[in-house]
């Protein structure tokens, strides 16, 4: 069995390692923009552990819109025990995430290689998070068919966007905490 000391230091080596194969990799397949070392700790990891730190999960669920995989990296740390579901509909970065998570040992992540409007209701999901996803009606009601009854949706965006998603999506929703660099989370 682990002590609390080893599961640390293997959850720090699972973020470097994330970290080196978005700096190997992930910049030539396109999935990042960031730079450097620096810049990936800081924006997809800082921030998201920020978030996700603040979140509670409980349940199975998806991460929508997945990018490079950041956020499914973020919550296996926190909730190791937890299915993540990331949809990606960009091909190659839904085999970026798969490559990372198979590198990374990472278990109990599944990569919907589709946008959520093909798998409407295929799923039902305790929990979706979306970091800079553009929210519009036909997404909204997407995540709904993909949610239980009582099923959260978390937003990492910035603050004014939070605004946005206050007006469109009523008293409901709430800015739960404001994060680094002008990003704040968001849950209905």
């Amino acid at each position: 069995m682990m002590t609390g000391k080893e599961r640390r230091n293997k959850k720090e080596h699972m973020i470097k390692e994330y970290i080196r194969i978005v700096m190997d990799t992930g910049r030539k397949a396109g999935v990042t923009g960031y730079r450097n070392q620096e810049e990936i700790e800081k924006y997809l990891i800082g921030i998201n552990k920020e978030a996700v730190g603040a979140m509670n999960l409980e349940g199975e669920g998806a991460d929508v819109g997945s990018g490079n995989g950041s956020l499914a990296v973020v919550v296996k740390w926190y909730y190791p025990e937890k299915r993540v579901y990331c949809v990606e509909r960009n091909r190659r970065k839904a085999a970026f995430i798969r490559q990372a998570m198979h590198r990374l040992k990472i278990e109990g992540v599944e990569v919907i290689a589709a946008d959520l409007h093909e798998i409407r209701g295929g799923h039902r999901w305790d929990w979706v998070i979306l970091r800079e996803v553009r929210l519009d009606e036909k997404l909204m009601v997407d995540i709904e068919s993909c949610l239980n009854e009582e099923g959260r949706i978390y937003w990492i965006t910035s603050m004014a966007k939070a605004e946005e998603l206050r007006q469109k999506l009523g008293t409901e929703t709430k800015i739960l905490k404001v994060l680094q660099e002008g990003y704040c989370l968001v849950r209905r």
